[in-house]
């Protein structure tokens, strides 16, 4: 675990938001994470185009603290959209590193985000039925209806995931997640709203996250000791009958038992029946209680739209990092912008190191 892992930050103060934070031997320069958001710009068989690259290299120059791929499917039966990210196969290994060279020279740090999205795998781009746990339907497949899986299926996609994080090795990238949420393969596994098996991977919660442990210790055995593995997970699923944020706390409890070093916490996905009234910082507190609840590390998303809330939750002790999704969308250099707003110095590349100079006013 990280020496940052659980500890208290100093409270309120502007350099909150750039304490170094530790995880394994990756040590983060700050603590604002660009969340995994879906871009669409690989081929069509997953490969990173050079639209991609680009995107991640200007967020890399804006000293994101860590870049984090989209959900990058590990298997062509999870594909959700056409042109998504891959790591299923060697042909996207080439792409792949010299993305993650970029961002080095560039002064970033990368993540891989696996994934396989099961009952949410559009057949119309997979050309696959979607898999999941049970035959429970979900309006983003299309209309047609998952398929459970087999014991020797689900034996099948742990291992895709452990050759997945290999070729993310292979590709020198820096930390590798593994998606756990929003309703995908995985999470479906979790969530009793979805889980309806009657075998050892359903019923309790221990036999539901059988299968995610299992992908996980796969994924910690074929990734470097050194390199972190933060596993995302939904702590809560808005509709009655799905994981509440007591389930989330001992989810939470079993990963770091197999090896998770941090947590990636949302909520939702499971159903579109129900979504969460989504504002300003409305995940928050479920990071909040399980990171206060266990003492581990916790990442946290949605509505962060400042450095004054990311400052805030750091010091409070309600997360270890925070996410940033739409906000660096609309500002690749949120992190320069936040240090030089608030008197904070960070060193510039040779060719912006006259940005630092200028005192910028409103109007």
């Amino acid at each position: 675990m990280s020496s940052g892992a659980g500890e208290l930050v100093e409270q309120a103060t502007h350099t909150s938001l750039f304490k170094p934070f530790d995880i394994r031997g990756l040590r983060l320069p700050n603590r604002v994470l660009m969340a995994p958001m879906e871009k669409n710009l690989c081929t069509s068989d997953g490969v990173m185009t050079q639209r991609y690259i680009d995107y991640l290299v200007a967020r890399a120059r804006g000293e994101v603290g860590l870049l984090r791929v989209e959900a990058t499917y590990v298997d062509p039966v999870g594909k959700g959209r056409p042109f998504q990210c891959g790591a299923h196969a060697d042909h996207v290994i080439p792409e792949l590193a010299r993305m993650t060279e970029a961002v080095h020279t560039a002064g970033g740090r990368v993540s891989l985000e696996l994934a396989h999205c099961g009952r949410q795998t559009n057949m119309v781009v997979s050309g696959f039925q979607p898999v999941a746990p049970s035959t429970v339907p979900c309006s983003l497949s299309g209309g047609y209806l998952p398929r459970p899986l087999t014991r020797a299926e689900i034996a099948a996609i742990v291992q895709k995931f452990a050759a997945a994080a290999l070729r993310g090795q292979r590709a020198g990238l820096d930390a590798i997640e593994i998606h756990g949420a929003s309703g995908y393969l995985l999470n479906a596994f979790m969530s009793p709203y979805t889980n309806l098996r009657d075998d050892e991977y359903g019923g309790s919660l221990a036999n539901r996250m059988r299968f995610p442990l299992e992908v996980l210790e796969a994924v910690r055995a074929a990734w470097p000791d050194a390199k972190p593995i933060s596993v995302r997970i939904s702590a809560f699923d808005w509709v009655e009958g799905g994981t509440t944020i007591e389930e989330a706390i001992e989810i939470a409890r079993l990963l770091r038992q197999a090896g998770n070093d941090v947590l990636d916490v949302s909520t939702g996905g499971v159903t579109s029946l129900r979504r969460p009234m989504v504002g300003r910082l409305y995940q928050s507190g479920f990071s909040d209680r399980i990171r206060n609840a266990l003492g581990i590390a916790t990442m946290t998303v949605g509505g962060v739209a400042s450095w004054s809330d990311a400052n805030s939750l750091i010091a409070a002790g309600r997360a270890d990092l925070c996410l940033m999704a739409r906000g660096a969308l609309i500002d690749p250099y949120f992190v320069r912008h936040a240090a030089h707003a608030q008197g904070y110095d960070i060193a510039w590349p040779a060719q912006y190191a006259r940005a630092a100079e200028l005192e910028m006013h409103e109007g």
